[in-house]
């Protein structure tokens, strides 16, 4: 027997069955509905569906039932029309939830929860009906025109001067020429593989591959957020050997200082790299106010780049207290020219070319080969490690956002896995459990 799908799953044929004023209800509002539809009476998904079936379960009840039930069931439209205050012609839109529960306690009280439902359900399957279909589709931009949205707001917002200065030499020089033409929607794994290929087959370092690789991933995961790609392709980084770095041993940086010592300038700027692990710009951009000589410390709040000052690297500031030879220093360098520690005679900050030949300057003299200022950062990281300093403590002082950054310099450690096994021996001689078993 036909049903109909109601809520709570109602077998509306018997109701009808034993209720033909409730036939005749249900019936003017089958056919009030169907006023509306006109036009689509015919197709399977509207007025042929869901109203087609209620329809039709109407007509099977009224069949099976008595013919004495006709008069009853004219009399129950009749008293329909006249609470619902409409005819044939009137307007569908007057037969709403409320009419038809007024109408149903008139009729039969008892049934008013039933046809309530019933109601809202034909109320929101004619509004779902005439209701205009519509496919928003988003165009999918070329990786050209996205690039240039890219780099003018989320590069803008996220990432600091150098970092936007790499990103546009990865999209000018490796990126567009290969995609610049490309819907963003068409980047695939296999194209992102074939450009992994063609970087290599250039000569390009794994880790200068792997940086155009991480730009484009992050492209494409802000194409996703941003809703104009639906799925985003694997962007696989290519494996890399261990980096290794150069630093000075102990005996190279002692000839460099004692080389440095007769010019203050030179001798603490020397020693802010590998007695305190500044970075250039972060030397640079290092004011009189972030020293206190008093407390022996100094506070890296700041860093130049291209003469663009911000944050420093990891975005937050650190404090780094001196040593007694770089306090030195810096209390024999101590001028008022300018408020910054490093400057020329004008009060113009150094630049990057100025300590780069400032260090060729004490190599040259100390006979060491020609190194740069990170070669001083990776020496203070280095001769923190040997000396047996805790990992984290190193990742402070230096301004590692990672401690895995820190832990590339623990190999240089010799006695740390001695000491870690001598944890075990803490209190307790080596053998003495066993000759007390014995």
């Amino acid at each position: 027997m036909a049903t109909l799908p109601f809520p709570g799953s109602v077998r509306l044929s018997s109701v009808l069955l034993e209720q033909p004023q409730l036939r005749g209800l249900l019936g003017l509002a089958v056919a009030s509905y169907n006023l509306t539809l006109p036009e689509r009476r015919g197709s399977s998904g509207s007025a042929g569906g869901g109203l087609g079936r209620l329809a039709a379960v109407t007509k099977e009840a009224r069949g099976a039932s008595e013919v004495g039930d006709d008069g009853q069931e004219a009399h129950a439209s009749a008293a329909a029309r006249a609470s619902f205050d409409i005819d044939a012609k009137g307007a569908p839109e007057q037969l709403g939830p409320g009419a038809i529960a007024r109408a149903v306690h008139a009729l039969r009280p008892q049934a008013a929860g039933l046809l309530i439902a019933g109601g809202r359900w034909l109320h929101q399957l004619r509004s779902a009906l005439l209701a205009p279909t519509r496919t928003v589709t988003k165009e999918v931009p070329k990786f050209l025109a996205f690039a240039t949205e890219f780099m003018e707001t989320y590069v803008i917002a996220n990432n600091k001067p150098s970092e936007r200065s790499m990103k546009a030499s990865i999209l000018k020089h490796h990126l567009l020429p290969v995609f610049g033409d490309l819907p963003l929607d068409a980047i695939k794994m296999h194209l992102v593989e074939v450009l992994k290929a063609s970087l290599l087959a250039k000569g390009l370092s794994r880790k200068r591959v792997n940086n155009i690789l991480a730009c484009l991933g992050k492209m494409l995961r802000y194409a996703h957020e941003a809703e104009l790609i639906e799925v985003v392709p694997r962007v696989k980084l290519l494996k890399t050997p261990l980096q290794k770095f150069d630093f000075l041993t102990y005996e190279e940086l002692l000839r460099l200082t004692g080389a440095m010592k007769i010019d203050p300038e030179r001798w603490a700027l020397v020693l802010l790299g590998a007695d305190a692990g500044l970075r250039q710009g972060e030397i640079i951009a290092l004011e009189w106010g972030d020293v206190d000589l008093v407390a022996g410390a100094l506070t890296v709040r700041r860093s130049s780049w291209r003469g663009i000052v911000g944050t420093p690297k990891s975005g937050r500031e650190r404090k780094v207290p001196l040593t007694a030879r770089l306090k030195a220093a810096l209390t024999a360098h101590r001028h008022l020219k300018s408020k910054l520690v490093f400057c020329h005679s004008d009060g113009k900050p150094f630049t990057q070319s100025a300590i780069e030949a400032a260090l060729r300057f004490g190599c040259k003299r100390a006979g060491l080969r020609s190194i740069g200022s990170h070669v001083l950062r990776h020496t203070f990281c280095s001769h923190l490690a040997m000396r047996g300093a805790a990992p984290k403590a190193i990742q402070e002082l230096a301004g590692h956002s990672t401690l895995s950054m820190t832990l590339r310099y623990m190999h240089l450690a010799p006695s740390a896995l001695c000491e870690a096994i001598d944890l075990l021996n803490f209190g307790q001689p080596v053998g003495s459990a066993l000759s007390t078993a014995v």
